[in-house]
């Protein structure tokens, strides 16, 4: 093995040990996914070339590409009680090495395997680490994944190279299943994207033989069971255990697959196509949600298990690579006890830059879309980007709370519902109205509740005021539909104007109106009538006396 110190400096272990810190649970607000400092008390976003080169005199990575965290937690019924233990290791095809990374000392490391590792890495890219701490490398340029042994000591972690799976064809995804039973290696499978192949090749454990190839699915082209170019692989969970799927970034298909294995072989199961040019990262949560990374776009995008999108942002990273939730175990020595569980936040590799490198992300819920149905005032649907305990409430104007519904723990996806009319408190106010209010309480500890709010027009006292009733669909493809209701007979304008992150103001549509519902169309253009890309916007409708704002999103 060979392991090199980098001479890290104090700023250097803080910004490392903030980005190891981070994949600990977190307090406060967070949105679906939120970019933070990596060190915030030195004012540093991003662990970047910049920082690198102020602080350790060298640059650190070539090409990062991606990271997984190698964690343990020890709970004891003496001092020191807890000791926790985290290092990232992080992929650079270019330089043909992994930089090892700890914390509590900020000791950071290079790895080339050119001394007794197995042989020296060529362009190693996809990682993964499984419940007991190996390490999987695409090492790509070798045509192999290489299995490491880690073995930690205070601020170290030590690599050995244990074994090897050859036969692969420029493998760049690689992923580990439990089988369903955590801690047991006998049933552990390892998934490789052999892009090279253009096919998704399962592995198992062999005793005396190191691995097998026990099933394989692709080969070259569009269709059902083809691949052109799988770039990225990951699996599917259920809790703290692996399920059946497998999920594969198909490159020049642009399509994301699910794969099911079914215990013998791995089945087709469905794709969704996707509009970036290339996904080079898969990652999934412990709700088995998936987190795909776009470089080129600079888009990460999450999505359901069933893979239904759920949020896209494009707004925090340039050319990101990997994505990466830590799984961390733990063993409570009190009782014996052994659990692995994701953290509630994750690791982002981006382009090596002056102001691009590494980032932190906190890991949240957003609600999206709140849409009253016009027809059934006292029906609604929204987004719920992560699995959260939801809330449903209805208020007449005057705050006063007519209805109230526990959903309890709603699973990520559109959902919608529903209030009968004799559900209905009594209420002091006359207009006809009612405030929908749908809050959701994250599932990571200490996150503040997300509530979204819509008002709808139920009509029976005869309302005397517009009311907005909400976006629909948000998210969008082609089109966006800005919904009103008036009281009947009414007549006026409304103006709908439409703007980018940057503040400007890209659209403004002005319709006429007769009483009752209403809707403003926004047909995803500029007023010259240039087509604009996919992304957050924001609106702003004015309707006489009143003026409503909030956001929307455009999938392309």
């Amino acid at each position: 093995m060979q392991s090199h110190t980098l001479s890290p400096t104090p700023l250097v272990a803080s910004s490392f040990l903030a980005l190891l810190v981070a994949c600990l649970p977190s307090t406060g607000w967070a949105a679906t996914f939120e970019s933070e400092d990596v060190a915030p008390e030195l004012g540093v976003h991003v662990f970047d070339r910049g920082v690198a080169e102020k602080e350790m005199g060298r640059e650190l990575f070539g090409t990062p590409y991606a990271s997984v965290v190698v964690g343990n937690v020890d709970v004891y019924d003496v001092f020191p009680y807890v000791e926790s233990r985290y290092f990232v290791v992080v992929s650079d095809p270019e330089w043909n090495r992994l930089v090892v990374t700890a914390t509590g000392s900020g000791r950071v490391t290079a790895w080339s395997g050119a001394e007794g590792g197995g042989g020296p890495l060529a362009s190693p890219r996809g990682l993964a680490v499984d419940d007991s701490g190996n390490v999987y490398v695409c090492d790509s340029g070798n045509d192999r994944v290489l299995v490491l042994r880690t073995s930690q000591e205070f601020d170290r972690l030590e690599l050995t190279a244990v074994g090897e799976i050859t036969g692969v064809s420029r493998p760049y995804g690689v992923a580990v299943s439990d089988g369903g039973t955590p801690f047991d290696p006998q049933d552990d499978r390892v998934y490789v994207a052999e892009a090279g192949k253009n096919q998704v090749s399962r592995f198992e454990r062999v005793e005396g033989s190191g691995f097998a190839r026990t099933s394989a699915i692709g080969g070259l082209g569009s269709g059902v069971g083809r691949f052109a170019g799988p770039m990225a692989v990951a699996v599917g969970r259920d809790g703290d255990h692996s399920s059946d799927r497998v999920y594969v970034a198909d490159a020049h298909n642009r399509r994301l697959v699910e794969l099911v294995d079914d215990g013998s072989t791995l089945q087709w199961g469905r794709e969704v196509r996707h509009d970036g040019t290339l996904v080079t990262g898969l990652e999934t949560d412990r709700f088995g949600q998936i987190y795909a990374v776009a470089p080129f776009e600079g888009r990460v995008s999450k999505w359901s298990s069933d893979l239904e999108v759920l949020a896209v942002d494009e707004t925090a990273s340039a050319r990101p690579r990997s994505f990466h939730v830590p799984f961390v175990t733990t063993t409570d020595h009190r009782n014996g006890t052994k659990t692995r569980a994701a953290e509630g936040r994750g690791l982002l590799v981006e382009e090596w830059g002056e102001h691009t490198g590494v980032q932190a992300w906190t890991l949240g819920v957003d609600v999206d879309g709140l849409t009253v149905r016009e027809e059934t005032p006292l029906s609604a649907q929204f987004v719920l980007t992560d699995a959260a305990r939801v809330e449903a409430r209805l208020e007449d104007s005057s705050g006063r709370t007519l209805a109230r519904r526990d959903l309890g723990l709603v699973r990520a996806g559109a959902r919608d519902v529903s209030f009968a009319k004799d559900e209905l408190g009594p209420s002091e106010s006359t207009d006809g109205t009612v405030r929908w209010v749908v809050e959701a309480r994250s599932t990571y500890a200490d996150r503040t509740p997300v509530i979204a709010t819509t008002n709808a027009w139920i009509g029976e006292f005869g309302t005397t005021s517009a009311q907005f009733q909400g976006t629909f669909p948000n998210p969008f493809l082609d089109q966006v539909s800005l919904r009103l209701s008036f009281p009947n007979g009414a007549s006026g304008l409304v103006e709908a104007e439409v703007f980018d992150l940057s503040g400007r103001r890209v659209r403004t549509v002005v319709e006429q109106h007769a009483g009752g519902p209403v809707d403003v169309v926004w047909d995803g253009r500029d007023d010259r009538g240039n087509e604009l890309g996919s992304g957050v916007y924001f609106y702003r409708v004015h309707a006489g006396d009143r003026d409503w704002e909030g956001r929307m999103v455009r999938l392309r």
